[in-house]
């Protein structure tokens, strides 16, 4: 399935295209860049909520 201009989508509806993420995100313009995050880690303990 491709994207067709005069067709509204949801955000639901994107992920039934079935197309490649990159190829999404190029047709509205925007580009993907898959990297790996190295987030810090909270060391203390958590209190209970």
């Amino acid at each position: 399935m491709t994207i067709k201009p005069d067709q509204i989508y949801t955000f639901g509806k994107i992920f039934e295209l079935k197309m490649e993420t990159d190829e999404v995100c190029e047709y509205f313009g925007y580009s993907l860049i898959k990297k790996r995050l190295n987030l810090p880690k909270y060391e203390r303990k958590l209190a209970k909520i």
